[in-house]
């Protein structure tokens, strides 16, 4: 075992190096939770904080002028667009990623109520380490998993103007393999009769927007109205918003 463990040690610091002298990125701190192997958070050389999973990005720090041209700035208008107005305004943010939402949501207009479901304990404490979650205003975090929380109904008492689903952990939540039909709709028993439900889609794939279609489909059964947005982000990110 030993034969092997100061080779690998030796590639990652490589790996690590080449990173840092090609794209500028470096590595702040890396840990492991019961859910994940590996939970890094990356700097750029503009200043840029970037949070991965398993190598899998998850969300970036809000200062850079760039967030405007990403996915996570156009779900945060979205959200506050159809907050805008309304009487004891609140969103539900099912997944935390790097906070990338929240905080642009709470940016814009602090007064929105928001609450945060996020099943992994280590990504919160990151988030408030490296992502200036202790900023938020007027926002609940609850650490469980929101499959359980949205089918049991625990922990939330009033309904959303809006709710949107950011649940990524490497492999997509709601494809045609298996469409999460009660979920939805559980969803859309927790929205206010106007009440509008966002999924973030990645989109880099063909298979994978074809899949966004089919959710597409069912969503229309359910609402009077489906719009679907690209994004192209110039980080390399492609996503859809439905």
């Amino acid at each position: 075992m030993l034969n092997y463990f100061f080779p690998l040690i030796f590639i990652s610091i490589l790996i690590g190096f080449f990173l840092e002298k090609k794209f500028g990125i470096k590595k702040l701190q890396e840990y492991k939770s019961r859910h994940f192997k590996k939970i890094i958070v990356w700097q750029k050389h503009n200043g840029e904080k970037l949070l991965t999973t398993d190598n899998f990005s998850q969300g970036i720090s809000i200062d850079n002028p760039d967030i405007s041209k990403t996915y996570w700035h156009k779900q945060a208008k979205l959200c506050e667009k159809y907050c805008k107005n309304k009487k004891n305004s609140s969103i539900l943010f099912l997944g935390l990623g790097a906070g990338t939402g929240p905080l642009l949501v709470n940016k814009m207009n602090p007064k929105i109520k928001q609450t945060i479901i996020e099943f992994d304990k280590k990504i919160i404490d990151v988030c408030k380490q490296f992502f200036n979650l202790n900023e938020l205003q007027n926002t609940t975090i609850i650490n469980t998993d929101a499959y359980s929380v949205i089918k049991e109904k625990k922990y939330l008492q009033n309904k959303f103007n809006v709710i949107a689903v950011d649940i990524f952990t490497g492999e997509e939540s709601f494809g045609p393999s298996g469409i999460k039909t009660n979920f939805i709709k559980n969803l859309t028993n927790l929205l206010k009769p106007d009440g509008t439900l966002i999924f973030n889609r990645l989109a880099h794939r063909k298979d994978l927007q074809e899949e966004t279609k089919v959710l597409e489909s069912f969503l229309s059964t359910i609402f009077k109205s489906v719009e679907k947005i690209f994004i192209k982000d110039p980080r390399g990110y492609k996503n859809e918003l439905v």
